[in-house]
């Protein structure tokens, strides 16, 4: 499970630095949207794909990993339904 998230770790960690960017208003309002765009289809590919190379998958067993994968799309739709009436 730490290779998972030694992985994914630093991905979570440049979108945080993106978002305290923005937050702070260290660069201007109006460059945000080509930068948003560059780095949806170039950088987050190419940041995100290395790390899940390098990751080691082989002490992860398909039939755990599968159970909590179906498991997390379930709560997140249960989630979903429950939060319609609010919305």
């Amino acid at each position: 499970m730490s290779a998972i998230l030694l992985g994914v770790l630093p991905v979570f960690a440049m979108i945080a630095l993106g978002w305290g960017l923005k937050a702070s208003k260290f660069i201007p309002e109006a460059s945000w949207p080509p930068i948003e765009r560059l780095t949806y289809f170039v950088f987050y590919p190419g940041f995100l794909m290395p790390a899940v190379w390098k990751a080691d998958f082989g002490s992860l067993s398909a039939g755990p990993l599968g159970i909590v994968t179906v498991g997390a799309i379930v709560l997140v739709s249960l989630a979903v339904l429950a939060a319609k009436p609010l919305l």
